[in-house]
């Protein structure tokens, strides 16, 4: 047996490994010789180290967790010193991992639980050391990329996105671990919340609740909400019909123009431009203007006379969130009104797009905003609009839906 990967983390290592100069140069163990030595220093002045003579049940949880999940290296747990809020983390390198625990975790969770608490933490140490610590070097770059000052949002977000699905693959080497969704969601709620007794089925529950709720995604920066947590194991451990895209739904919710990762920014830009060319498939569209207009969104923009409007494509805008429709809304919007010379034909060329794309409810408040409408001066532009669009094209033949 072995954990699955959430598809993300393999996603962006691949995309990441693509630029080999990069991968190699953290990928030099060189560099983390250091860091490893830095670690060490830090434990042992923050800590105090739990001696396996002292400390035999842990160990042998240890032992059967390294047993689960095919694990050789040695373990070493610390309990960290001065109260603290109750914790575990792990710190690994290539042959050990060294288990801090803060706050009273050893004493408030059962001998089930802990074994479910210290096989998430070695499961980053699973995870790391995959494949020659492909996983571990896709961490490490995309991690440096979001910290350098100079970088964009996007990056951010695709970091914390990597950080948020680890966690997923850590709980589900907890399930492999134990067997038993129980002792994983137990673990976390008694940790998180300092309770002696918990119920998994109660909050189960309450992560239904919630998501009947409507859309919901994680906001937090390395690990998921505990509802958004147990209900994505809730739903990995039943392997219910599309369980991945179920999860993923959770995790990043729909692609918003302030959430995008490099992955859901160049769906947005393959959106665009395929909007772009749409609108300008018309050889009566293709003027001057309208193609100066079409180089400020894309500087090499070209025209493809084989662009057609597809169910693959009306699903991939309708699955945008709303900020990145709008987006989209004020693409078609700069077109409807870009050349004059065009007057009410490409305004009404622009709303018979909106309605294919089903892009009304952002679209229209455009309009009424940018040409200061009333609700009744929209309806009259319509109509006027899509009136002599149908006039002109009556004698036009331009294919732009699949049939």
């Amino acid at each position: 047996m072995h954990v699955e990967i959430p598809p993300y983390l393999t996603r962006l290592k691949n995309h990441l490994q693509a630029n080999s100069k990069i991968w190699k140069w953290f990928a030099n163990e060189s560099q983390q010789a250091a860091v490893q030595e830095e670690i060490r220093s830090y434990l042992l002045k923050s800590t105090y180290r739990l001696e396996e003579a002292d400390n035999q049940a842990l160990y042998q949880i240890a032992e059967t967790v390294k047993l689960k999940l095919g694990l050789s290296q040695k373990v070493t747990f610390y309990q960290a010193t001065g109260s603290g809020e109750n914790n575990a983390m792990v710190f690994t390198m290539p042959i050990e991992a060294h288990v801090v625990f803060s706050g009273a975790v050893l004493k408030a969770l059962s001998e089930e639980e802990l074994l479910a608490v210290v096989a998430h933490e070695l499961s980053h140490l699973l995870l790391f050391t995959i494949n020659g610590n492909e996983y571990d070097i896709a961490d490490r770059i995309i991690s440096s990329i979001a910290n350098d000052a100079r970088s964009s949002d996007v990056y951010m977000e695709t970091a914390r996105l990597y950080k948020i699905y680890m966690e997923l693959f850590c709980d589900r080497g907890a399930l492999l671990a134990t067997g038993n969704i129980e002792p994983v969601i137990t673990s976390l709620i008694k940790v998180d919340t300092g309770l002696e007794k918990v119920s998994a089925a109660g909050y189960i529950r309450q992560a239904d609740e919630i998501f009947s709720g409507g859309q919901v995604s994680t906001e937090h920066i390395s690990h998921p909400e505990d509802y958004i947590r147990v209900k994505a194991l809730d739903v990995f451990s039943r392997k219910e019909e599309g369980y991945e895209e179920r999860i993923v739904a959770m995790i990043e919710g729909k692609p918003e123009l302030a959430k995008l990762n490099i992955f859901t920014q160049d769906t947005l830009q393959h959106l665009s431009i395929s909007l772009l060319q749409l609108i300008m498939k018309p050889d009566w569209m293709q003027t001057e203007v309208n193609m100066s207009l079409c180089r400020q969104y894309q500087f090499d923009f070209l025209l493809s006379a084989d662009i057609l409007i597809t169910e693959s494509l009306q699903a991939q805008v309708m699955a945008l969130g709303t900020t990145a429709k709008e987006y989209l809304g004020y693409v078609l919007y700069d077109f409807s009104v870009a050349d004059a010379a065009l007057e009410d034909v490409s305004k009404g060329y622009i709303f018979q797009l909106m309605e294919y794309f089903g892009l009304k409810e952002v679209f229209e408040p455009i309009v009424k905003k940018e040409m200061k409408l009333t609700d009744r001066k929209l309806d009259e532009l319509k109509v006027r609009v899509m009136d002599a669009y149908t006039a002109f094209t009556s004698r036009k033949s331009v294919v732009i839906i699949e049939e």
